[in-house]
Formats: structure tokens, C-alpha cells, sequence
């Protein structure tokens, strides 16, 4: 059934209009869930269609050389497996067709209705609140926008519904190469054309602010990725990120590199060493204490060293907070490490922010 969509006026209230952006995009959602899980049966597809093609080049040839029909099993077999390859092909088809339906309405209605409403919106406000408001503006945009429904672009299976409630969005940016729909975030919401050129560098900045970058790769990999993380806008707005980056989460594959790499960012950064007591017991198959020990005061000791060189630095061994000044207790360890091996399921990763970064080898999610 046809969505007719209410026209940006004053007669039409600011919930009405959302409402029916939101019924566009959840549209869109389910048509991508639809189709995903169309395409998702194209293997079983290809195999049907390969025992179809076996048994009729089989068939023939018996009939060929011994001039005998075909056996009435055979030929229930293959109807019914034409009839299923036939049904998976027209349900691929009407899925695409219903997804390419959903998202040109959408596009439409975001080009030629909302583009206008947002751009005259986003001037006004730069026009008459202080910066200080807009930021928090920017802010609520950012971490809570589009969080309780599906966004334009939203994997149905990633629902933010599931993601912990420091995640809101998860953008596309220049260094990953990932197909549409993987793209999470409503693109309007960083379109120069939809929020002018001052708001969206304002948004990049408190973006960049708010932001908490996770890294959890090896230092050679990692290196050139901050690197560029630092000194190359994202969203290509000019602006240095190194002047707004203030949160930073690292790997403990970092013990060996951990000053060095954190002072590349700017004086009070906020460091946060997040170390995993579960990949350890999976990896070594459980580490002696007495080594663990080491480890943990040896990361202790760099740590402090970036502290009093002006960062704010905080080790986490899963749930725990390692206090910095004081010595780690071999029976703590052992406890954490009776405690990994107990567990059953792992947490893929822990979140300590609004935002979540990860910069794993060209992949970077929110």
C-alpha cells in the first residue's frame, strides 16, 4: 500500500513528519532483511540447480541406452525441486524489486521534502544559539538519534535495539570499503546539502570529541592507521582530528608500544588499556599467575609513565579497574583467571564511551 507522506509545513506538526521518515526507513529495513535473506538462500539455490542438471543428464542418458522412461520417483524428485528452485528464484525477484521500491521512496522523500525543512532548520539554529547549546545539540544527534528504530541503511540482524547503549551510530568511513549495507548511519545526517557547510564542520568536531577509538591490532599494523586517524578528516571537512580526539581504547597488544603510540595524541587524553583475561586462556590455554603477574606490573609501570607525562591513563582486566599505584596481588590474578576459565561464552569486546571505535587491520566500526 502506498505511504502518502506529509508535506514540511507549519500545519503539520515536527512528530507527525518524523513519524512517517521513521515508517520510510523501517520500510526500507525490512525490505534489505527480505532481500538479505533471499540472497542468503542463492547457495542452496546453485546446489538445487546442480542436482536438477545431474539428474536429467543422468535421465537422458539411461534413456538413451536402454530406451526405459523414467522412473516415476525420479520424476517426482525433479518437479519438486523445479517447483523449489522456481519458488527461491521469483522470491529473489520480488524481494530486490520490493527493496529498489523502498529505497527510491525514501530517496525521494529525503531529497525533495526533508533536504529543504533540514537546511532552512540547521541556519536558523547556527544563527540564533550559542555554541555551547549547539554542541549539545550535535551531541544528542550523534549518540542518541535513530537509536530505537531502524535507520536508512540499518542491517536488520544489527538492530540498535541489541548493541549496548553507549553505541548510536555506525558510519561509513574513508579507509573501509564495505558494501551498502553495512552503512548504518542516515547519511543525511553528515550531508553538507541537508545541515550546511558551518553545522556539519561543528558536528565533525564534537564527533571527533565524543568519540572513543578502540585499537586492537598489532603496532606495525596499527601504526599508520592512527597515523592517518589523526591528521585526515574522515568526512573531509579540513578540520585536524588530533585537536578534538580525547578518548582513546588500546589493545594489550600494545604493552610494548603503549607510551610511545598514546603520546602521539594530544596531553590529556583519555587511555583506557582494555585487556581480556578470556583471549589468554583461550590462546595459551590459561597463563601461570606468577607470568600474568608480570605482564599485569609491567603494563602497570608503562602506564604510569604515560600518566605522569600528562595522559589519563585507566588498565582494565575485563570488569576490573587496575589501580595504578599499588601492586597486583598474584592471588587477584588467580582469581581472574579461574574466573575466565569458568565462563562459558566471551564478550567480543567491551565499551567504555558514548562512541566505540574499532581500527582492526581496514575495518573501523562505532
Amino acid at each position: 500500500m502506498e505511504v502518502q507522506g506529509p508535506a514540511f509545513a507549519a500545519t503539520k506538526s515536527h512528530k507527525e513528519e518524523m513519524d512517517f521518515l521513521r515508517r520510510l526507513c523501517e520500510m526500507k529495513a525490512d525490505a534489505a532483511f527480505t532481500l538479505r535473506r533471499a540472497r542468503w538462500t542463492e547457495e542452496d539455490q546453485q546446489r538445487v540447480a546442480k542436482i536438477i542438471e545431474q539428474i536429467t543428464t543422468g535421465s537422458q542418458r539411461k534413456q538413451r541406452s536402454h530406451d526405459h522412461p523414467l522412473p516415476q520417483r525420479t520424476q517426482d524428485r525433479l518437479e519438486t525441486l523445479t517447483q523449489l528452485y522456481t519458488q527461491r528464484q521469483t522470491e529473489l525477484r520480488d524481494a530486490t524489486h520490493a527493496w529498489l521500491a523502498a529505497a527510491n521512496k525514501l530517496e525521494q522523500h529525503l531529497t525533495h521534502v526533508v533536504k529543504p525543512s533540514s537546511l532552512a532548520l540547521c541556519e536558523a539554529m547556527f544563527a540564533r544559539l550559542p555554541r555551547e547549546l549547539r554542541d549539545q545539540i550535535y551531541t544528542l544527534v550523534i549518540v542518541l538519534s535513530w537509536k530505537e528504530h531502524k535507520s536508512t541503511d540499518e542491517s536488520f540482524k544489527r538492530q540498535y535495539a541489541n548493541w549496548p547503549e553507549e553505541v548510536a551510530l555506525d558510519l561509513p568511513l574513508h579507509m573501509v570499503n564495505l558494501p551498502p549495507y553495512y552503512r548504518t548511519a542516515p547519511s543525511h545526517l553528515w550531508d553538507e546539502e541537508f545541515v550546511g557547510p558551518r553545522v556539519r564542520s561543528e558536528m565533525v568536531e564534537v564527533f571527533y570529541r565524543t568519540a572513543q577509538f578502540r585499537i586492537g591490532v598489532a603496532y606495525e599494523q596499527t601504526t599508520p592507521e592512527i597515523d592517518n586517524l589523526l591528521v585526515d578528516d574522515v568526512w573531509d571537512t579540513g578540520i585536524k582530528p588530533f585537536d578534538f580526539i580525547s578518548k582513546i581504547v588500546v589493545g594489550s597488544s600494545w604493552r610494548h608500544h603503549l607510551k610511545h603510540q598514546v603520546t602521539k595524541f594530544n596531553k590529556n587524553t583519555q587511555v583506557a588499556v582494555v585487556l581480556e583475561m578470556s583471549r589468554y586462556v583461550n590462546t595459551f590455554r590459561g597463563p601461570s599467575p606468577d607470568k600474568m603477574n608480570a605482564y599485569l606490573n609491567e603494563l602497570q609501570r608503562m602506564g604510569r609513565e604515560a600518566y605522569f607525562s600528562g595522559y589519563r591513563v585507566r588498565i582494565f582486566m575485563d570488569k576490573y579497574r587496575i589501580d595504578l599505584d599499588e601492586d597486583i596481588d598474584v592471588s587477584l590474578v588467580e582469581k581472574w583467571i579461574l574466573t575466565a576459565k569458568q565462563r562459558t561464552e566471551f564478550p567480543h569486546y567491551m565499551s567504555y564511551g558514548q562512541l566505540d571505535y574499532w581500527i582492526h587491520n581496514s575495518f573501523i566500526r562505532i
